[in-house]
């Protein structure tokens, strides 16, 4: 004879009672009979003495449900039959904690598992539904403290999912680029000696926030790993401090300490591990910390000292590396190259093409290029852009210099046009285009030091009022801040030459308006400028210049396409 199923439940319920009263601070609301449609009871929960109202805090919703085995042994998972109605109506109330009792045939030998139904989770099975039931996943309760920590978490997360709309539960949309952050919360009981490693390899409920801390996305997840950081300092043997910024990770495998960004020790292998990367900075103080050590046999962990064996080979290959880095260093002061590289995805042969020009550039060393003309040009290696002048010579080969290094500016002629209308300087830095101006080598202090106590001509007047533009098209594709200062040291050459130029006045009108630095005298007199002027050139580049789009837009419609097209050449364009 089997037992019914009714009674099995009967008793399911009383060993949750049973374990429910062994929490201080809980109440159970559990009928034997007379159950609601989907659920068994309520478990209310108390921040102190359930006597006292005030201390009253939640009530979860349970359902218990009892079934019998004839396995020799309970596994720490189950998995129970559901109705999809049951589901909904979870759903409906922002969800409910699944108790399943197992027991053998001695009824004091059993266990209880749990599933906590929560809206993220009703929905993914709900997704499942072939049938009318689908199997949940559940895990055994281990003990009353257990099952407190799992109500009180169920808590947190319901009152923060019962908020989210359903089209959002998106795992895609979990790690976002645009700004947000992921987050997950827990209850612990004792919060003072709370250890957060004991996280790792629990799972969680993880939200998204976006930059106002709204919620925007739920998934979850298992605690893979955990990343503190620790108040340890490392010093050399000197004792002289060399990095702060000193990380833990745990993982379900053991323990890992990351300093600088190089740096591993880890306390499973017993290793100390080396990985030389981030920018050249970066790189080169790793391997002036690691050639410390090997000398000095190890460093300082606060006061502990952590040993390194010597290891001559390992030593003298981390020399050569730093070497190189210190002259390519030395490289990029020299040529004022400010940014800050990060070299982790670069590659042998990106080092081996940049070390290939730093020859060419710094020793003279000649390179064969695919071109029958000496040239002004940029190249291109990774992140790092630099502007060179070649000049073929009778080998066919060509010698490199840098345009912003070497005193171009009055070796060459430069003639601009034919004829009448032809431009002529010795200013090489009027020959260049926008190209140039992207740069990371640019030499602003040798191109001022050109113009400066020096006497134009109306040609270089002319040309002048070019570069300015080649700059603002350069600005506005790096948004370099040193771009902008420079186009308004020779907009104000300009305005120095001829106070009264609308075309020079509105370039640098149009400095000032990528600066947000637009006054009310230069609105008075851009509108003026406008009002006066017959030239439709000049109303529309006043009117951008204003933010009256509308009216400019009807002064576009009445120029030509060719007019409109060169129009659109020029920087002022983007106000368009």
């Amino acid at each position: 004879m089997t037992k019914s199923k009714s009674k099995i439940e009967q008793k399911a319920i009383t060993k949750v009672r049973d374990l429910i009263d062994k929490i201080e601070f809980f109440k159970h609301d559990l009928k034997d009979t007379d159950k609601n449609i989907s659920w068994d009871g309520t478990v209310e929960m108390y921040n102190g003495n359930t006597d006292i109202k005030e201390n009253y805090d939640y009530t979860i919703d349970v359902q218990v449900k009892g079934r019998t085995t004839n396995n020799k042994k309970f596994s720490s998972k189950y998995r129970f039959p559901l109705d999809k109605i049951d589901l909904e109506n979870y759903l409906k109330k922002d969800g409910t904690i699944l108790i399943v009792c197992i027991f053998k045939k001695d009824e004091n030998d059993y266990r209880l598992y749990y599933s906590n139904l929560l809206p993220y989770n009703i929905r993914a099975y709900l997704k499942e539904f072939s049938s009318n039931t689908i199997k949940i996943n559940m895990k055994e309760i281990k003990d009353a403290e257990h099952f407190e920590n799992i109500c009180r978490n169920f808590k947190l997360d319901k009152e923060i999912q019962k908020g989210i709309k359903e089209n959002i539960f998106n795992e895609d949309n979990l790690y976002s680029k645009d700004g947000k952050i992921s987050k997950f919360y827990t209850w612990e009981k004792d919060t003072q000696n709370f250890n957060p490693q004991s996280l790792v390899g629990t799972w969680k409920y993880i939200y998204t926030l976006d930059k106002n801390g709204y919620t925007v996305n739920v998934s979850y997840g298992i605690l893979s790993n955990l990343i503190e950081s620790l108040n340890v300092k490392i010093y050399n043997k000197n004792k002289e401090l060399e990095f702060d910024d000193v990380k833990l990770e745990t993982t379900v495998d053991g323990k890992k300490i990351f300093f600088g960004k190089a740096f591993t020790i880890d306390f499973v292998n017993e290793k100390f591990n080396i990985k030389i990367s981030g920018t050249l900075n970066d790189r080169i103080k790793q391997l002036e910390f690691i050639d410390e050590a090997f000398i000095n046999g190890g460093f300082l962990i606060n006061d502990f000292e952590f040993n390194i064996e010597s290891n001559k080979i390992e030593q003298n290959r981390f020399e050569k590396i730093m070497k190189k880095y210190k002259k390519l260093r030395d490289f990029f002061i020299k040529h004022n190259i400010n940014k800050e590289v990060n070299f982790d995805n670069w590659k042998d042969k990106d080092f081996d093409k940049l070390e290939k020009w730093i020859d060419a550039i710094e020793n003279g060393t000649f390179i064969k290029l695919n071109s029958n003309i000496s040239m002004i040009g940029s190249i291109d290696i990774r992140d790092i852009k630099l502007s060179v002048f070649a000049t073929k010579e009778k080998n066919g080969e060509f010698k490199i210099n840098s345009i912003w290094n070497n005193n171009m500016a009055s070796r060459y002629y430069f003639k601009y046009g034919e004829g009448k209308d032809s431009l002529e300087t010795r200013i090489f830095y009027l020959a260049l285009n926008s190209q140039a101006y992207e740069s990371d080598d640019i030499n602003f202090q040798e191109m001022k030091n050109c113009f400066d106590n020096r006497i134009l001509s109306e040609d270089e007047y002319i040309l002048l009022n070019l570069q300015l533009l080649e700059v603002l098209k350069a600005y506005d594709i790096t948004r370099k801040t040193n771009l902008l200062e420079y186009s308004k040291y020779l907009s104000k050459i300009l305005l120095k030459h001829e106070t009264d130029s609308p075309i020079y006045y509105i370039n640098y009108a149009q400095i000032l308006k990528r600066e947000n630095k637009l006054s009310e005298q230069d609105y008075k007199k851009l509108i003026e400028l406008r009002d006066m002027n017959s030239s439709i050139e000049i109303k529309i580049c006043c009117n951008l210049l204003l933010d009256n789009k509308s009216e400019a837009n009807i002064l576009i419609k009445t120029i030509d396409a060719k007019s409109l097209e060169e129009f659109r050449k020029y920087p002022i364009a983007i106000y368009i």
